[in-house]
């Protein structure tokens, strides 16, 4: 039990430190290339409100300062996805990731995804970026994409 001047404030404290890594920004989501999202071509989601689309390994990415693994994604669009889903990996790298992957469905705003520690590791100096995939459907013009991920650090 955590407390504070002896009152508690919250049960036990979780068994691993982790880190929020974020905002990671989209200001316009494309509309996919193919139907369905996981066949169409990524577009990449820059690190720190830097209001810039582009493929991926050609963003703003956030550089990882110590060892650890990408263990949790949440994903938030400014509207509801209409016409299609919008997928997010993690790109590390040159890697896209399928081991982490948060949904946002059609008519909703929000997705979160979590996954082991050491599925998707980081060393010092990687570049890590959001690999972002829509429908052919998509018809949000106007929605935007802010996300975060949580790092456990090794």
């Amino acid at each position: 039990m955590i407390t504070v001047g002896g009152v508690p404030i919250a049960g036990e404290p979780v068994s691993r430190s982790a880190l929020l890594v974020g905002p990671f920004t989209l200001p316009v989501l494309a509309v996919g290339s193919e139907l369905a999202p996981a066949d169409s071509d990524p577009e990449a989601a820059g690190y720190g409100g830097v209001s810039t689309s582009g493929s991926p390994g050609d963003i703003a990415s956030w550089v990882a300062m110590a060892p650890g693994s990408i263990t949790g994604l949440s994903v938030y669009l400014t509207g509801d996805a209409e016409g299609s889903a919008v997928r997010v990996r993690v790109l590390v790298g040159d890697t896209i990731y399928d081991d982490l992957i948060a949904t946002v469905a059609a008519e909703s705003n929000l997705a979160r995804a979590s996954c082991a520690a050491g599925l998707i590791p980081v060393a010092a100096g990687d570049a890590v970026a959001l690999a972002v995939q829509t429908g052919s459907g998509w018809a949000a013009a106007t929605v935007a994409l802010a996300a975060s991920l949580e790092v456990t650090p090794s």
